[in-house]
């Protein structure tokens, strides 16, 4: 019976809200590595700063905003340790979410690869849960760690940003472990291809997992353009393209549009289909004079 009773009012919960304590950050990964990996720390230069701004258009003259995140890194001095630090918050659907997450990573330079190892930890703030008004319970910590491989062209990686977390009577946490490879084809000068691939298998019983595409065509180095194509296990895929523009060697801003931002949720029938989510995102970098871009601006 207390069986029954919880999968009842965790299917009221989720037909208007959105519960689940990461979606702002890994919705919007591909502008935001950094959600996927904690040893991706650092690795976009001496300093790297992201924000992206969700808006879903209702039917009124002006945007609704939905979603709001920053993300910061960067290198500690001179050594190998890197930090990271992101915040979100989320009003999609009924309810807000939002939370923090920090992160630390310790990179080794080899001659033909670097290896970098990341830690994480954080917490979400879901929506009050029924029948309590402890703000304990509204709490999910988590903690996690990864590793990245990366070579002149090409990154591997595998992670697991929630392997610890907390999951009360109602709020789902996702779990995944994530294995995430990308490539680089081509030339800055002229035309690029950037592709890679996450696939996300999910310890979390109640959720599925999931496989993402994402190529990126990049003209001159200052224009890009692609998407993101989802897939979910036994599920309908989404499209997210993408477009941005490098308004200088450290500056560059972009537009993403999700036509379905609840697809990585497992919603009921009947469930009432929300707008898609417009967001737009700017990204300030900074490395050493004379140096390359690092690899992982590029994706």
């Amino acid at each position: 019976m207390q069986k029954i009773i919880r999968k009842t009012l965790f299917i009221l919960l989720l037909s208007n809200t959105t519960l689940l304590a990461q979606f702002g950050l890994s919705d919007d990964y591909p502008f935001n590595l950094l959600a996927v990996n904690p040893a991706f720390a650092g690795e976009r230069g001496n300093f790297g700063v992201t924000a992206l701004l969700g808006n879903q258009f209702v039917g009124s003259f002006t945007p609704r905003q939905v979603s709001q995140i920053i993300s910061l890194e960067g290198k500690v001095g001179t050594g190998n340790s890197s930090i990271g630090f992101q915040g979100y918050r989320n009003s999609l659907g009924t309810a807000t979410n939002s939370g923090l997450s920090l992160s630390y990573a310790y990179a080794l330079n080899f001659d033909l690869v670097r290896l970098s190892f990341g830690l994480n930890g954080g917490f979400g703030v879901s929506p009050p849960v029924i029948g309590s008004t402890s703000f304990a319970n509204q709490l999910i910590p988590y903690a996690g760690l990864g590793l990245m491989a990366a070579i002149k062209n090409g990154f591997v990686s595998v992670s697991a940003p929630t392997l610890v977390s907390k999951t009360n009577l109602f709020i789902p946490t996702r779990k995944p472990i994530n294995v995430m490879l990308g490539y680089r084809l081509g030339s800055s000068e002229s035309i690029a291809l950037n592709i890679s691939a996450l696939a996300g298998f999910e310890r979390n019983n109640s959720l599925s997992n999931f496989y993402h595409i994402n190529p990126k065509i990049w003209i001159s180095n200052k224009v890009g353009f692609g998407g993101s194509i989802r897939f979910k296990q036994n599920d309908d895929s989404n499209i997210v393209p993408f477009l941005q523009y490098r308004v200088s060697e450290s500056s560059s801003v972009g537009i993403t549009y999700d036509p379905n931002p609840f697809s990585a949720i497992p919603t009921q029938p009947g469930f009432s289909p929300q707008s898609g989510v417009i967001q737009l995102v700017y990204k300030y970098d900074v490395f050493g004079r004379g140096e390359d871009t690092p690899l992982l601006n590029l994706f």
